[in-house]
């Protein structure tokens, strides 16, 4: 079994954005690892690894290097974070994601970016103190999500190495990004009907309906956290159009997206 070790992210610049409704530069490029994390609002944007939409729950990474183009497109809150990564222990190295993550976790999120909003307000060190912290524990929290301990899976989970705990995995992934099951099998070297036969053996789920869970979860956070249109949030969970994503609220949820987003608010 190979054994991963995780770099550790060191903060070396750290800003706070309220409220922008756009950016100084269109295009950028950063000499060190860059992520914005979007707490409220959206912005497009266009990477090596591709476009997107970013949107709350969401942690932009960009490369050394590499130029990213970005447009807002509702007015953007956001955390701005400059990072060197340390390698870790002896093992094989864990990639720096590039590109967008996004965290299934939002009110453990939610509590690092207020703590990180907090720090605006102490000394130059216990700034920095409680910023690295905070920011460690959001790049724990996408480990945890993306490479979970056995020890501490959910018991019908396989493990991380079976080709269903890979499955798992890539779905988790690239479920906003206009994930394609039928890819995901291939790379597994399977056809997509084993893939889902198999999958639901050990989940009691198909892998697309997996797949949906993961969207429509997300969906129902950026209703309710957010000032988004339905076309954006679809958008920024993996589907084409706000009028499939309604299609589904209302035959998975009984209710309309506009509906849940009046009920669940404050």
């Amino acid at each position: 079994m190979i054994e991963l070790h995780y770099p550790k992210p060191q903060l070396s610049f750290y800003a706070y954005f309220e409220q922008r409704d756009r950016f100084i530069y269109d295009v950028e490029t950063y000499e060190e690892w860059t992520v914005f994390a979007v707490e409220r609002g959206s912005f497009h944007y266009e990477l090596n690894s591709g476009p997107g939409t970013a949107a709350f729950g969401d942690l932009l990474f960009c490369k050394p290097g590499v130029p990213v183009r970005r447009v807002v497109i509702a007015p953007l809150t956001l955390q701005f974070l400059r990072l060197r990564f340390i390698p870790g222990s002896a093992g094989s190295p864990l990639p720096i994601p590039e590109g967008k993550i996004s965290i299934r976790n939002t009110e453990r999120l939610m509590y690092n970016y207020a703590q990180l909003r907090r720090s605006r307000h102490l000394a130059a060190e216990a700034a920095e103190e409680l910023r690295n912290h905070y920011v460690q524990d959001i790049w724990n929290t996408y480990l945890q999500e993306t490479h979970p301990d056995p020890e501490y899976a959910k018991p019908r989970r396989p493990p991380s190495g079976s080709p269903m705990g890979q499955a798992a995995a890539a779905i988790e992934q690239r479920a906003f990004d206009h994930c394609s099951l039928q890819e995901i099998a291939a790379e597994l070297q399977m056809s997509a009907y084993r893939l889902s036969r198999e999958f639901k053996s050990v989940f009691g789920v198909a892998p697309v309906h997996y797949l949906r869970s993961l969207r429509l979860e997300k969906a129902k956070v950026l209703l309710v956290e957010t000032n988004l249109t339905l076309a954006q949030i679809a958008e920024s969970c993996g589907y084409e159009s706000g009028f499939y994503l309604n299609k589904l609220f209302r035959r998975h949820l009984g209710a309309t997206p506009a509906q849940f987003r009046r009920s669940h608010r404050l």
